[in-house]
Parts: structure tokens; sequence; C-alpha cells
């Protein structure tokens, strides 16, 4: 009846499904037969039909990773067997070596070297199967990997950068409809993303990397050319956050303008406003994706930009303060990190710089004080006061008391990018203040 016991056990666990309890244990054996039956047994009808049992169980948040894996593979299994299932075959080869690169098994060099023969083979056997566009792509970012790569088999930084910018062309010219097959977080993949938008978006970022690299010998106009190809090719498609490739590519002409070759002036801020008005008036604020890495919100970053060529202190502090009163709890920073932001805050330690003394800072942020703002931003005002005090005027005694007013009215608030309240970091900075002031009356006390 069955073609062999496997098919038959198979069936058997299914019966269990129901009565299985969802533990992450349970999760990964079961992924643990799906993963069997690809890379060992290469039967990818039995796989097609475990992985949609296993998500009619297991398609919630709890499961989120796995339930993503087990979907790319039904769309893989579904929708790219042309060809006797040949490139598919060796594409399977591919995601097993990536797996094993991220669970460090192996040589990682090899593997990536492995890897990008995998892609160069299925698009010389088969240019036009189904998923020779997203080969092509993955072959544009195999090549990109390597710019900054030390293994002696890859290629230098120029030609990896020539190899990444045609392959992600050839992609552009050859395959321009072509969609993302499966969902990956790390590479931001997503079933059903087009890829040229993305391919293109990746060349003005080569560009990009090779004139901050070259900053005497290279100028910005490919860079910048590109990313206004995005801009009128692809007005309405998104990246994988669901943010439209325009705006990012807006963002990072943005950045570009904003500092010259010795990043000390702006290089263009005639130009880099016009964006900025772009950003603010044509668009409703939505969020960025910056060079594959860097997020926020196109609105505040606007805003914030602004200020930042603004050369009127008050005019510099009232866009400021805008950013502090309608976008405090935004967020911005590299992506994944742990180097994020909120808007609100890094207006407020940006005002700093505009004073010239310490009191001056002071008195503005008791000002802030007795605004009414958001309590993360208020929060951040007293904490900057209490700073101020103990590491620019030197008044500890004053510190201590602005720390204790922290633990006082803002201990729970949480500082952008930290992962401790404003209460831990008063506390800590209190007791190494206590210490220094025992220490200096000791002093005292041994001096004749």
């Amino acid at each position: 009846m069955y073609k062999n016991y496997r098919v038959f056990y198979i069936l058997i666990l299914f019966s269990f499904l129901n009565a299985e309890a969802r533990s992450g244990n349970e999760v990964e054996r079961k992924y643990s037969i799906i993963d069997s039956l690809i890379y060992k047994e290469k039967d990818y009808d039995e796989a097609l039909r475990f992985s949609k049992d296993f998500l009619k169980i297991h398609d919630d948040d709890f499961n989120r990773a796995y339930a993503y894996i087990v979907k790319s593979i039904i769309n893989l299994i579904e929708n790219y067997s042309d060809y006797d299932r040949k490139p598919l075959e060796l594409f399977f080869e591919y995601m097993e070596n990536y797996f094993e690169r991220l669970k460090c098994l192996g040589n990682s060099a090899e593997l990536c070297k492995e890897n990008g023969i995998i892609f160069r083979e299925i698009l010389e056997k088969y240019p036009d199967c189904n998923l020779a566009g997203f080969v092509q792509y993955m072959l544009g970012i195999h090549y990109q990997s390597q710019i900054n790569s030390t293994d002696r088999y890859l290629e230098r930084r120029e030609i990896a950068i020539e190899k990444a910018i045609e392959s992600y062309r050839e992609v552009i010219r050859k395959y321009p409809t072509v969609e993302m097959p499966i969902y990956e977080s790390w590479r931001r993949f997503k079933i059903g993303l087009k890829i040229a938008p993305i391919a293109l978006l990746k060349i003005g970022d080569l560009y990009y990397f090779d004139y901050r690299v070259k900053k005497e010998e290279k100028d910005p106009v490919k860079a910048i050319e590109t990313y206004e190809s995005v801009i009128n090719n692809y007005p309405e498609d998104v990246d994988f956050r669901g943010n439209k490739v325009a705006i990012n590519a807006y963002v990072s002409i943005l950045n570009i303008y904003r500092k010259n070759k010795n990043s000390s002036t702006f290089l263009d801020t005639v130009k880099a406003k016009e964006i900025c008005n772009i950003l603010i008036n044509k668009f409703p604020n939505q969020g960025y994706d910056y060079k594959g890495g860097h997020i926020g919100e196109t609105h505040p970053e606007a805003y914030m930009f602004l200020a930042d060529f603004e050369t009127d202190k008050e005019k510099a502090i009232k866009i400021y303060e805008k950013i502090m009163t309608e976008f405090p709890n935004n967020w911005t920073g590299r992506g994944g990190s742990g180097a994020v932001g909120r808007y609100g805050d890094i207006a407020l330690g940006r005002i700093k710089y505009l004073f010239k003394d310490p009191e001056s800072t002071i008195n503005y942020y008791r000002k802030i004080l007795n605004s009414a703002l958001d309590i993360n931003i208020r929060g951040s005002a007293q904490y900057s006061i209490a700073s101020i005090y103990e590491e620019d005027i030197k008044d500890y005694n004053q510190a201590l008391v602005e720390y204790q007013k922290v633990l006082e009215n803002f201990a729970d608030v949480n500082p952008s990018g930290e992962y401790y309240p404003l209460g831990e970091g008063a506390k800590s900075r209190i007791s190494v203040i206590q210490e220094k002031l025992n220490e200096e009356q000791k002093k005292e006390i041994k001096s004749p």
C-alpha cells in the first residue's frame, strides 16, 4: 500500500500532531523530519505534504521562524519545480550550506565558495528556469559579501564590487518581474517581493560604498543617478518592511548631500533641503531602511537634517522642539544591533551643542522639565542636568541632588537604546560620586 516504511511512519506521525504539546522541542522534531526529507531523502513530494500539515498546527507567532522556513519550502516546491526539479535540487544544496554556516558547521569560506559555484551552475544550465532571476540576485549578494572579506580565494574588493553590480544589473535586464521565492529576515527577503527594485537600490548602495571608500578619487554622481533611477522607475514598489524603495533612495541621496569628502561640512545644502521638503510635504510619515541596516522615519529624519543645516541657533532649537513634540517616541538607528534611539532624545542631546556653556544648557533643560513634553524627554533632560554637573561643572554635590531627582521622578523611564531604566543609571552614578567624595575626604584628613 505504501511505497516504503518511511512514508508509513510519516502518516502515523500525522495522526498525533493535534494531540502533542506545542513545545519548542516538538516543533524542532517535526521540522527535522522536513529537513531530512529535503536534504537527505530528496523526497520533495513528502516534504511538501508534511510541510502543509505542519503549518496547519504551527503557523503562529510562537513558531514564527519555523513557519517562515516551511512556507518558503512549500513555495519553492510548488512553484519552482521545473526542469524536473534539477535547479531546485541545486538550490536546496545552497540552502543546506547556508544553514550549516549559520550553525558554524564546516569551513565558512569553502561553503561560501561552493554557493557561488551552485549559483553559476544553475544560471549556466537553466538560464530560463523559474529560479534563475532569484539565483542571479543571490549571485550579486554572494559577490557583495566578499567586499570586506580577507579570505584568499575571494575576489579583491574592486572586482567583487564590479561583479556584484553586474549581477544585479542582470536581474533588472533579464528578470524584471521576478519575485522573491523565500522568506528570510536576515537578508530581508519576503515571498512575493519584487526583486528588480531591490537590486537597483543595492547598485546605488555599492556605488555609495565605493565613493565613501575612495573619497579622494571618486564622486557620488553614479550613486545619486542610480538612486534617482530607483525613484523614477519604482515609485510604488516596497522593500521587506513594506517601506517604499523610493523613500529609501531619497534618504540615501540625502546622506550623500549631507557631508563632503572630509565629512566636516555639507556637500550640497540646497539639494539636501529640497529632499527634506519632498519627504515632509509629498509623503506621509513612513519608515525607511537606509542601506539595508539603518532604520528610521521620514518626517523626523528630515526635520533632524533641517535642524543640522540651520545656522541660526534659535531656528535650529525650534526644529528640534518640533521633533520632541511630534515624534518623541519614534525610533531610529541600526536595526537589529541595539544601537537605536528615540528621535526626541536625540534632538534633546543635539540642543546641548548649540549652547556655549553648561549653565545655559542646564537652564534650557530645566524649561523642558516644566513643559508638557513626553516623560521620556523630561527624564532624559533631568538625567542630562545631573551629568553636566558631574562631568562638565564638576559640582559633585549638586550632581548627587540631580541624580536623586531622577530616582524620585523618572526612575522607570528607559533612555534611548539602553536596556535599563534611568533609575539604574542614576544609582550607578551616585555610587561612583560618593566613592569619589569619600576619597577626597580621606585625602583632606591626611593632609597637614
